[in-house]
């Protein structure tokens, strides 16, 4: 198979061009000069005293045009029309008087300079062409290497994203794993044994085993607490039994229990998320929120109000304490890696997140997600 020369075909090409771009210029030249001589020769009496009038603007459309080469092909053309058929002495074209010759050396010198002059010119716009055909090349190489290396950056942040999202993902799994562990097994397994202790108790008669039983089963009372509080915080299975609201009922309560801050939760609509990851997903979120209002409001009572509005859920956490600029929020500058993963978590499943709060006048914080059937209006 004969592999094409792209590039000496299109040299060749370009080439050719040239040369006939050349011709033309000459060409031109002599049809200037041809024409010229037809106005001399149409106005003598006009054109008589001044013989090259009618030439000079022919020699400087041709150096205009063409450059040096046709400029000088046109001065030429000019001297010689002149000798020839505009000499006063037809019969001895080339002899004349000394302003006869003083004539022509001033039209041909003159001719001469302004081609010279054309040159330049071409020249320097051959120049100027040139450098803005460079700068035109480098400024699209530069674009494209921008645009190459915006993709990339826009690929390799959609990659971490991703990434992010999967590694949230599983961390949820693993935590809801433990969670169900720490409900079906490891507090069932307390469960019998404070029994157990329980019936050894009441067939031992001696008071010292008995005490020692007794805080025992207080010990394991405390384990089972702390195992419940423990599967509060990681992922309520109560939320995957029965679904969302219930979920944030128990989270709610725990709050309170945990934290000393009163979470009243209002549910507007029976929407409920269209997938189970959604759901976990606002659980997760409003768990960081209220959490926030602990560390961060200085109040002591938060609201959640789950409500639907153009097919999403929206879910809202509301405080009256410090506020914040959202502003500082929204471009990254303030946001803590929690409200950064709540924000990728929920793009990742096709939500949002939007604040609202300002520095003394409380937060209202809006997730949203996609939904299922219900209506309803949002708090905020």
């Amino acid at each position: 198979m004969v592999r094409t020369d792209q590039g000496g075909l299109r040299r060749k090409s370009l080439g050719d061009d040239a040369v006939i771009l050349t011709a033309l210029y000459y060409a031109s030249a002599v049809t200037f000069v041809g024409a010229a001589a037809a106005l001399r020769w149409a106005m003598p009496s006009v054109l008589e005293g001044t013989p090259f009038l009618a030439f000079y603007p022919a020699v400087v459309a041709a150096a205009m045009l063409g450059g040096f080469g046709p400029g000088v092909v046109a001065t030429v053309g000019s001297i010689l029309c002149y000798a020839l058929w505009f000499d006063p002495t037809p019969a001895h074209p080339f002899r004349h008087d000394v302003v006869d010759w003083i004539r022509i050396a001033t039209f041909g010198a003159g001719s001469v300079g302004v081609s010279f002059l054309a040159r330049l010119q071409h020249v320097a716009r051959a120049h100027e062409r040139r450098q803005a055909s460079e700068l035109m090349e480098i400024n699209q190489t530069l674009e494209q290497r921008v645009e190459e290396r915006t993709a990339e950056a826009e690929r390799r942040a959609e990659e971490l994203r991703a990434l992010a999202a999967e590694l949230a993902r599983t961390e949820e799994r693993e935590q809801r794993r433990l969670a169900q562990w720490l409900h079906d097994d490891l507090q069932q397994l307390l469960v019998a044994t404070k029994m157990q202790i329980a019936l050894t108790q009441s067939a031992i008669q001696e008071p010292g085993l008995r005490d020692l039983l007794q805080k025992a089963s207080r010990l394991i009372d405390e384990s089972i607490g702390q195992s419940r509080s423990l599967t509060a915080e990681l992922t309520p299975p109560i939320l995957y039994q029965s679904g969302l609201v219930p979920g944030l009922e128990q989270l709610a309560q725990w709050v309170e229990e945990k934290h000393r801050l009163h979470v009243s939760v209002e549910t507007r609509t029976d929407v409920t998320p269209e997938n189970q990851e959604a759901a976990v997903v606002l659980f997760s979120a409003t768990r960081e929120l209220l959490f926030n209002v602990v560390k961060h409001s200085g109040v002591n009572e938060a609201r959640v109000t789950l409500s639907e509005k153009e097919g999403k859920v929206r879910l809202t956490v509301e405080d009256d304490g410090a506020g914040f600029d959202p502003v500082l929020v929204r471009d990254g500058a303030k946001a803590g890696f929690g409200l950064l993963n709540i924000r990728e978590r929920l793009h990742s499943i096709g939500g949002d997140i939007q604040f609202r709060s300002a520095p003394g006048k409380g937060t209202c914080v809006t997730l949203i997600a996609p939904a299922g059937l219900g209506k309803g209006q949002p708090r905020c």
